[in-house]
């Protein structure tokens, strides 16, 4: 018996050129992002997964599939000694963050992650925010070295769909 791939869905999301500057004092903004890493070929043999990221929305991975899935993203803010710093993910734009971190400044490298389990239908779609609220704006570095920003995701279990009685 193999590993069963039909409803394997999964991207993997990163930026790793251009500066970008998180702007000061608690405005959150959404990472807008380059390139699926995993998402546009086979995945293990599995389906094409183009489709949960597109170059026309960069900000976004959107579900094709209902069920539920496994969020993870991360970011590596630059030093500054003063503020706070946040990552968290919205759904479908809604300010209400969900699965977010916060930390405190540091004179050091600030590497924030975070993840989140949850239910979504076919036409949610997933964004990664950030917030900082140091004295000025403040960069996430974006190098493929460090593989930051990133923004994943994984179906974890499909759920039925009624109308076209297959698994979705």
């Amino acid at each position: 018996m193999g590993l069963n791939l039909q409803n394997l869905h999964m991207t993997k999301d990163t930026r790793t050129t251009a500066t970008l500057s998180i702007a000061v004092s608690g405005t959150p903004q959404v990472i807008s992002f380059e390139a699926a890493v995993v998402g546009g070929t086979p995945v293990f043999g599995g389906p094409t997964n183009a489709a949960l990221w597109l170059l026309a929305a960069p900000t976004r991975i959107t579900i094709q599939k209902n069920g539920w899935y496994n969020f993870f993203g991360g970011v590596e803010f630059a030093a500054n000694a003063t503020g706070d710093r946040e990552i968290y993910f919205y759904k479908n734009g809604v300010v209400a963050p969900l699965g977010g971190v916060s930390v405190k400044s540091s004179t050091v490298l600030n590497r924030l992650a975070t993840s989140t389990y949850i239910r979504l239908v076919r036409g949610d779609y997933m964004e990664l925010w950030v917030n900082q609220t140091c004295t000025a704006a403040l960069n996430v570095n974006t190098t493929a070295a460090s593989e930051t920003p990133y923004f994943a995701c994984c179906l974890i279990r499909p759920e039925y769909d009624f109308v076209t009685s297959e698994v979705q």
